[in-house]
């Protein structure tokens, strides 16, 4: 939500060139309408993984690593494997463009959220199973260590954070589900709370099962949360 009281939703298009497509939300107690109206070109030095707005309209994005050859991939593969920084956090201003944000080297960063003000912003890092509150202005910075391979991040009507992410055995658990022609594909994953302070964390649900796609996203809507999944055709909700 915007200062003016309007909502704005954002999502990243693309694999090779990106774009941030930005579009009008209208909601009433039946249904969501989006409207398209414009877009933001990606650099091709960034392969953006989430996308975050703030109140004044400025976009936060992780950029995941650089773009590997089929060799390189092996070397980004070992740099995963033990945690290693492989890509930051940047912004988008209307009147300056991209830019990269200080102090924000993370380990695959994944899924990004912002603070109502936009002053500190929240970002997942996948395989260093971290998740770092960082002031945009100044770059200061706290890490919080969760028991999940983080992808996700979003808020909660209680003001808390929701993250998710798999939990099973380091770039084995998912690789299967690669193949996006498996729909439902599932394996071990978790759901974590945390305060906005980053100070108390908590997994409220886990599965090891299989029975249920793997989830990388969450929202919490009363007794409910509801999962989704990068590797799946569907919404999953359960009750913890």
């Amino acid at each position: 939500q915007l200062g003016d009281g309007r909502y704005i939703a954002a999502g990243i298009s693309g694999t090779e060139v990106q774009r941030v497509e930005l579009f009008d939300v209208v909601a009433d107690r039946e249904r969501v309408a989006l409207t398209w109206v414009g877009c933001v070109n990606v650099p091709r030095a960034y392969f953006m993984n989430d996308v975050a707005i703030g109140q004044d309209g400025v976009l936060y994005a992780t950029h995941m690593f650089n773009r590997p050859s089929s060799l390189r991939w092996l070397v980004l593969q070992f740099h995963f494997l033990v945690g290693d920084h492989t890509g930051y956090a940047v912004a988008w201003r209307s009147d300056g463009g991209w830019s990269r944000i200080a102090n924000t080297n993370g380990s695959f960063p994944n899924g990004i959220t912002t603070d109502r003000t936009g002053a500190m912003i929240y970002m997942a890092s996948t395989c260093s199973s971290s998740l770092s509150r960082i002031e945009v202005a100044t770059g200061k910075r706290f890490d919080a260590f969760l028991p999940v391979r983080l992808d996700n991040v979003s808020w909660t009507e209680r003001g808390s954070l929701i993250i998710t992410g798999g939990m099973g055995i380091r770039l084995i658990s998912s690789a299967g589900c690669l193949d996006l022609a498996k729909p439902g594909c599932a394996f071990p994953f978790g759901v974590v709370e945390a305060d906005a302070e980053l100070k108390s964390r908590r997994l409220i649900f886990s599965d090891a099962d299989g029975k249920i796609p793997g989830a990388s996203s969450a929202l919490l809507a009363g007794n409910s949360i509801f999962l989704g999944s990068a590797a799946a055709d569907r919404v999953t909700v359960v009750s913890p």
